[in-house]
């Protein structure tokens, strides 16, 4: 589970997603929509040299707009990589994606308002982790837009999704393609370091062993 956990707090760190500051939902109804995602959970101690294990995810989250509030979440192609930076070649393919390939493409449902993930539906039986990257993707369609200045390219808020709330850094870029297409570019960075809230719990297992030689003690009430 602690992988897990971190494994969303990395998904959602950064996000670049095209949209509207006046109409932070510009999908349309009955419409398809796929995105290409990347993720990678890394294990280590960065003090003690660059050595890191961990596993990454690629896959292609299709979302279908069932009404322009109601969104099935789909994800095509899911591979599973186990990483190690003690090996030549730092990826290769996990059994996981096998082993949990129909939990994987499971669907699940969601309801999409004003920019914001409200409610998801997902089966009751499906295992928690997989249902916890799916929550992390959707973390990446949380967009506060609606009460921003207009003129405003750069703006910090605090913004609620699965890693707790958090100061969240968007970055807002206008442009056009060679088409004509007037679009807008937004980056979100979540700074994990200023969370009002986190949902994140930190359990240890102390080792004891008898001490043949101690003496019993009378219990002092402290």
């Amino acid at each position: 589970m602690k992988w897990l956990l971190l494994f969303v707090a990395i998904a959602v760190t950064t996000a670049t997603i095209t949209t509207s500051k006046n109409d932070a939902n510009k999908y349309k109804e009955g419409k398809q929509y796929t995105y290409h995602y990347e993720g990678l959970v890394k294990n280590g101690l960065p003090s003690t040299g660059r050595e890191y294990t961990g596993l990454k995810i690629t896959c292609n989250p299709q979302l279908t707009f069932l009404t322009n509030e109601i969104i099935i979440l789909k994800l095509r192609s899911p591979r599973l990589y186990e990483y190690n930076t003690t090996r030549h070649i730092h990826y290769k393919d996990s059994s996981l994606t096998n082993k949990f390939h129909e939990e994987l493409l499971t669907p699940i449902k969601f309801y999409y308002i004003y920019g914001k993930v409200e409610k998801v539906f997902a089966p009751e039986h499906e295992p928690e982790w997989t249902l916890n990257i799916k929550k992390g993707i959707l973390s990446l369609l949380n967009l506060e837009m609606l009460d921003i200045d207009e003129d405003l390219s750069t703006f910090t808020t605090y913004e609620t999704d699965v890693v707790g709330e958090c100061e969240t850094l968007y970055d807002v870029t206008e442009g056009s393609t060679d088409l004509g297409v007037n679009f807008m570019n937004v980056t979100k960075v979540k700074d994990m370091n200023k969370c009002i809230k986190n949902p994140v719990s930190v359990s240890s297992t102390i080792k004891t062993k008898p001490c043949g030689s101690c003496e019993d003690k009378p219990e002092v009430e402290l």
